[in-house]
């Protein structure tokens, strides 16, 4: 059967010349966005809108299509034989047979048969172009977050690894600064020995010095076990400093207690709003592609 502005008949292989009228049509019927689609739904709606189009079941507004060419002839079509709804035919001047005037419900329903859009489709909105359409920005997915994360760590390691080699460059730098302005001596020579004998004592006397600090002062008395009196307060001193330190350490656990638990809950709480964030994510996807759920 010709098809309406005699169009060619469409083939699996016309998608390509024929891609912003598919994608209009899409956009107007199924409200759906062509680069959202995978390959198989895309050969299947191609398929259906190919069945629609050499039916002549769409609109003559798709046929029309300002990303079409001209149509070949404006000429209208040349009426079938026979009565067909919406065809108005001439009356008969023959004398024998008259035919008679047509009623009003007769002509209002040529009328409505020849707007019905039912058999057509969608009608296509004439201010609307297939290159006006608009895009927001869309959520990011799981796999997205995932990505950023990756990367937000990666950059974290790297500053991490930056930091250290400044440090050992300049623990270098400066160690040969050192040896430049005060040279040690030849390995094996008599100076070198002198030298490792000066930074022992100095390093053991540091830790003779440091351990005559850590030593408490005791009373001449308490060593000749005299005073009995300033024995008993010397021991409810030493019981109070212990409690004090026993309290001291249980404190100091407690806060580290609840320093953990703290954190604990921040963790907890930081899945928590990702998560949050990963369905809204999804549930936007879903919007985006169902639309109103």
């Amino acid at each position: 059967m010709p098809l309406p502005f005699n169009r060619a008949p469409l083939t699996k292989s016309s998608l390509s010349s024929h891609l912003p009228l598919f994608q209009s049509y899409l956009h107007h019927h199924k409200h759906l966005v062509l680069a959202s689609l995978s390959e198989t739904e895309l050969r299947g709606r191609w398929k259906s809108f190919i069945g629609k189009w050499n039916r002549g079941e769409l609109g003559e507004e798709w046929y029309t299509h300002s990303s079409l060419p001209p149509p070949p002839s404006s000429l209208p079509e040349q009426p079938a034989e026979g009565s067909s709804p919406g065809t108005i035919h001439p009356p008969s001047f023959s004398p024998s047979s008259p035919s008679p005037p047509p009623s009003p419900t007769t002509a209002a329903n040529n009328v409505d048969d020849s707007d019905d859009s039912d058999s057509y489709g969608p009608v296509l909105p004439p201010q609307t172009r297939p290159d006006s359409l608009r895009h927001g920005p869309k959520i990011p997915t799981r796999d997205d977050l995932t990505l950023r994360n990756e990367l937000l760590s990666t950059d974290r390691q790297h500053s991490l690894e930056d930091h250290r080699y400044e440090r050992k460059s300049f623990r270098t730098s400066h160690k040969e600064l050192l040896e430049e302005l005060a040279p040690k001596a030849d390995p094996g020579s008599r100076e070198r020995k002198l030298e490792k004998k000066r930074e022992l004592t100095a390093k053991l006397r540091g830790f003779a010095q440091a351990k005559e600090d850590g030593v408490e002062e005791v009373n001449e008395r308490d060593l000749m076990g005299g005073g009995g009196d300033d024995a008993l307060e010397e021991l409810k001193r030493m019981k109070m400093l212990r409690e004090q330190r026993q309290n001291q350490r249980q404190s100091k656990r407690d806060e580290e207690e609840m320093l953990r638990r703290q954190e604990r809950e921040e963790r907890v709480k930081e899945y928590k709003e990702r998560e949050e964030r990963v369905m809204e994510g999804l549930r936007g996807l879903v919007r985006e592609r169902f639309g109103g759920l």
